[in-house]
């Protein structure tokens, strides 16, 4: 499925809740991002943009990985651009 590095957190888009499902998860900084539904970890468009953007996720749509561009388009989609400054 996933080629990553053994470092990148994993992520599926969950089209019905316009999220991303934490599948795989590296590092602390999860800790203070998403929601935990059920037992089920998820992430907010905006987090779901920025923690791809800067390299430690990977994002997976429709069962392939998502480029950068790709994961902004699929995020933007769910929020107001102009909330999302970096």
């Amino acid at each position: 499925m996933c080629h990553c590095s053994k470092g990148l957190s994993i992520a599926n888009w969950d089209p019905e809740t316009n999220m991303a499902k934490l599948v795989t998860v590296h590092g602390n900084v999860f800790a203070s991002m998403g929601r935990i539904h059920r037992q089920t970890h998820y992430l907010l468009p905006e987090e779901t943009a920025y923690l791809v953007e800067r390299g430690v996720m990977q994002l997976f749509v429709n069962g392939q990985a998502a480029t950068v561009q790709q994961t902004l388009h699929v995020c933007l989609r769910s929020f107001p651009v102009e909330k999302y400054v970096v």
